[in-house]
């Protein structure tokens, strides 16, 4: 035991001999290790370090110089390096988060504010389940969809929501535009080590990540800024399954972009679900994925009982499976008795005064959608709404055919 501490203390020393002549015998190894490493030492400072080292002998059979081989002992050694280290710079998220919009913020165009006339009227805009990023081979799943696609459809929507709002404006000038943003609107948040939803779901994807979040970011903008033409745009983000990461860090581009908007107001809160009062309506909206509607039904009610109290229409917005259904009831023993079908089928309903409605999409089905012969109508949904009688329309816009498959 003696001797292999002396070789153990002796192949430490050795070595922690080379390792300072490496500096010149002017710098400490730590520091001239954290350097190498790329470690700033600006923000972290070298509290302590440790430098350990171990030999050990090995029997097993090993080439002699006059050929053949023959049982004998070879030493291994190994140096091990341990450094710990202590923040010194602030590690402040709010004062990062403001840095950062204030770096985004010297990019901000300055708009003047915009003269709008209005009639009380709101229109929400939400083109829910996009999936930017998805990638769909027609071959195999019966439409193609890549961000391309994905870009002209959404375009299109945008242009006849925005004609038949304009046309009805004439009469019906918008106090607000209410534009939602998240609701799946990325493919996935997580690239590495594949490309994933937020959950952890592998995807087939277009493209990548940076492309698909640059040009999803310009979409948004030509979106707003193409809305503020009619009415104030009010923005919020409702995070969704597959992109609730990317959700935020849009939220803030655009919070950063629009800082000098003053007829764009965009609401970063990082909650799943949002409520909006508009006059005599209060709007709700969560992606769908978790919730049942009558969970949804008590977190608006809780959640803000001034504008619950203040309010006589009541609506609650959700995406997720991109398509309608009928909620089906069971009579068990009379009127009186009414079972609720376990699991997410409350789809477009009246509860107690609220009325849900899952909002439609003008996605197409990835290969696993397909493989489960998941089918729904290519559509995109518009609302107003009257500060006093409520929803006063609903606009629809289905996927031409013309637009199938290309």
């Amino acid at each position: 035991m003696s001797e292999f501490k002396k070789h153990n203390s002796g192949v430490k020393a050795t070595l922690t001999h080379f390792l300072r002549s490496q500096t010149n015998d002017t710098e400490d190894v730590a520091t001239a290790i954290s350097e190498e490493c790329g470690i700033d030492l600006t923000i972290w400072k070298i509290k302590s370090h440790r430098i350990t080292g171990n030999i050990w002998s090995v029997n097993g059979k090993f080439n002699n110089p006059e050929g053949g081989q023959e049982w004998s002992e070879a030493m291994n050694s190994q140096l091990k390096i341990t450094i710990d280290y202590e923040r010194i710079a602030p590690d402040n998220k709010n004062e990062f988060q403001k840095e950062f919009l204030d770096l985004l913020s010297a990019q901000s165009p300055k708009v003047r504010a915009r003269k709008y006339q209005s009639d009380g009227r709101l229109l929400l805009l939400d083109n829910a389940d996009m999936h930017l990023g998805r990638l769909s081979w027609g071959a195999e799943t019966g439409d193609d969809y890549d961000i391309k696609i994905a870009v002209k459809r959404d375009d299109a929507s945008t242009a006849y929501f925005m004609g038949e709002a304009e046309y009805r404006a004439k009469r019906h000038p918008y106090e607000k535009i209410l534009m939602v943003f998240g609701n799946d609107y990325f493919n996935y948040t997580h690239a590495k080590p594949f490309t994933q939803t937020s959950n952890g779901t592998y995807q087939e994807s277009d493209g990548r990540y940076q492309k698909m979040f640059i040009t999803g970011t310009y979409q948004a903008i030509k979106r707003i800024e193409n809305a503020t033409i009619l009415a104030p745009v009010h923005v919020i983000f409702i995070p969704g399954s597959h992109d609730e990461e990317n959700t935020f860090y849009m939220s803030m581009v655009l919070h950063a972009y629009f800082r000098n908007n003053p007829n764009v107001t965009v609401d970063i809160a990082p909650t799943l679900r949002q409520f909006i009062q508009f006059g005599k309506n209060l709007l709700g909206f969560d992606h769908g994925q978790y919730p049942t509607f009558e969970r949804l039904f008590a977190q608006m009610a809780f959640t803000d009982t001034k504008a619950w109290e203040a309010t006589i229409f009541k609506y609650f917005f959700t995406g997720h499976l991109h398509h309608k259904e009928t909620k089906a009831r069971v009579w068990q023993g009379g009127p009186k008795e009414v079972k609720i079908p376990k699991g997410q089928l409350l789809i477009t309903e009246d509860l107690n005064g609220i009325l849900f409605d899952r909002l439609t999409s003008l996605t197409s089905n990835d290969y696993y959608e397909h493989s489960r012969a998941f089918i729904h109508i290519k559509n995109a949904e518009a609302f107003e709404f009257d500060k006093e009688l409520g929803k006063t329309c609903t606009l629809n816009y289905q996927l031409p055919l013309s637009m199938h498959k290309k």
